[in-house]
């Protein structure tokens, strides 16, 4: 498991780029957000993140991936976080689609382009 975050190339005032290589469990995701939340407060103009699962493989289930749908749920810091996730693995996309479900500024796309889009709107 790798996981490697960067300021987006076109927008690095807007986006954070977070790309998962390799394995990833629930645990890894949790480490990341905070992670993620520690380089948000460093630069405070973005607010969207761009989520790359395109070469990954979540490995966890419901209830794995419960403690992630309730941390993000109560963090405040993420309510004005946009996320984007993208990826094209029917197995992959079933978590961000769950997490979309309870919470709008999450959304799941097959493409850089498309999420992109919808983040910087």
């Amino acid at each position: 498991m790798n996981i490697e975050f960067k300021y987006h190339s076109k927008y690095p005032e807007t986006i954070l780029v977070r790309k998962v290589t390799g394995k990833i469990s629930a645990e890894d995701v949790l480490v990341s957000l905070k992670k993620m939340k520690n380089l948000l407060e460093e630069k405070p103009s973005v607010r969207c993140v761009l989520n790359d699962l395109l070469d990954c493989e979540l490995d966890m289930n419901m209830e794995t991936f419960m403690p992630v749908l309730i941390y993000v749920k109560n963090q405040d810091w993420l309510k004005n976080i946009k996320m984007a996730v993208v990826t094209k693995n029917p197995k992959t996309i079933v978590f961000p689609i769950l997490a979309e479900k309870k919470e709008s500024r999450i959304k799941a796309f097959s493409s850089y382009e498309a999420a992109e889009n919808w983040l910087l709107k």
